[in-house]
């Protein structure tokens, strides 16, 4: 087969990769040696293929994630993996579009180079695989489902601040039993107070599981050192220490199933995993985003409301600031800068909605999500004038946070269950 329709079936199968009526009939499911598993249909073959083929694109950990290696796959997972736009991962990349674009059809061409090997390997009928890798393909296929799956997930979900010294304690009180019982002691170097993240605390707390396992896993002596810090005001570096000096480690990294989740989903939310040698051993690396909390502004003349809402807040770490009147709105916009509004609009000589109105056409406030809470239940009207969300008081914290956090979670457009289709057709030269 020529590389060139080689390529041309790679470039449509990746578009459609959430797809499933789009893979069960494309023509790779015939040209390529796919060794499906019991039960598996040809086109959730198909998928595990492309994305193996995706992964044999991943550059060493030796090489630095900032080194241009890794323009190529990071396209391809951004793109087809986790269906992000083209002018985002062009920010993100710092890429103008002919870069972008010539990047992504070299990383594609680089994919269906990988595949022609499976194509020319592709055995007559006669020959069967042998028997130990055709045992291991179900649960080749099972995992490439789960972390797609575990990748749409966590696109899906709604993010919030987080604090990851909470997190961090959280997780390794979940280990500890298990570490003990192993006969390996657990010290944590981290300061007091670190930064949120923006992120599913749920998905967090799996990825910290999963790499102290593989820590657990390799470690060389008595003790597992967690080592977190903050490298700048845009990341922390998070280190597992103590561990035996490893070459499949350091070159299978990732093979595993619970490292490749672990991967996969930092990479959704912008961070990295990698192994280093030291003169000591070993030391498992991954690096996470961090953010400022996200700021609420309350304007509510009820103290006690205030105070309650205070609480629920600073739990979930946001920054809050209030103010008892629409008077003072001007000055505290600029001062706080404010992510969210939550607004009563029945206070004494004060008209909420009016407030609503300025607030939605504010330069500083117009693209603020506004939550109304308040006795009043007049949600339509408040939707008209702008209001994101409307709540009836009294109002729990359930209600308070889960509001907040909806307002805040990133508009990406997939539909439940599946990513939106991405579209790469490419400008003209």
């Amino acid at each position: 087969m020529e590389i060139r329709v080689l390529v041309h079936h790679v470039k449509d199968a990746l578009t459609n990769y959430y797809d499933p009526t789009h893979l069960q009939t494309h023509p790779l499911t015939t040209l390529l040696d796919l060794e499906r598993g019991p039960g598996e249909l040809a086109g959730e073959s198909l998928r595990r293929v492309l994305r193996g083929a995706i992964e044999a694109l991943r550059p060493p950990p030796s090489v630095a994630p900032t080194q241009s290696e890794w323009r190529g796959y990071r396209i391809l997972q951004m793109r087809y993996i986790q269906s992000c736009d083209v002018g985002a991962i062009r920010q993100e990349l710092g890429l103008s579009e002919a870069t972008y674009y010539r990047h992504q059809r070299q990383a594609i061409e680089a994919v269906a180079s990988v595949l022609e090997g499976r194509v020319r390997a592709t055995p007559s009928e006669d020959e069967t695989p042998p028997t130990d890798e055709r045992a291991s393909e179900p649960n080749q296929a099972q995992a490439t489902d789960e972390v797609d799956e575990a990748i749409r997930v966590a696109r899906e979900s709604p993010r919030q601040s987080v604090s990851l010294r909470q997190v961090l304690d959280d997780a390794v009180i979940t280990f500890l039993p298990l570490a003990k019982e192993r006969g390996i002691r657990v010290e944590i170097e981290a300061p007091e107070h670190l930064p949120s993240a923006c992120v599913d605390p749920a998905m967090l707390h799996q990825i910290l599981l999963n790499v102290l396992m593989e820590g657990l896993r390799c470690t060389s002596g008595r003790a597992l050192c967690i080592l977190v810090q903050q490298t700048d005001d845009t990341e922390t570096r998070w280190t597992i220490e103590g561990l035996q000096k490893s070459k499949w480690l350091r070159t299978s990294l990732g093979t595993g199933q619970g490292m490749t989740l672990s991967q996969s989903l930092l990479e959704v939310y912008g961070g990295r995993l990698w192994y280093e040698d030291t003169s000591a051993g070993g030391r498992i690396c991954f690096s996470l985003p961090c953010t400022s909390p996200p700021c609420v502004l309350i304007i509510d003349d009820d103290a006690d409301t205030v105070t309650l809402y205070q609480r629920y807040l600073h739990e979930a770490s946001y920054r809050v600031e209030a103010v008892s009147s629409g008077d003072q709105l001007a000055s505290l916009v600029r001062a706080s800068a404010p992510d969210v509004v939550l607004l009563d609009v029945l206070m004494p000589q004060q008209d909420g909605w009016k407030t609503l109105q300025r607030l939605k056409t504010m330069p500083e406030t117009t693209h603020v999500p506004v939550i109304i809470c308040s006795v009043l239940s007049q949600p339509s009207l408040a939707i008209a004038l702008g209001a994101a969300e409307v709540l009836h008081k009294p109002i729990s914290r359930e209600m308070l946070l889960g509001a907040v956090q909806r307002v805040l979670a990133p508009q990406d457009g997939a539909v439940a269950g599946h990513p939106p289709r991405p579209s790469d057709t490419e400008p003209p030269a």
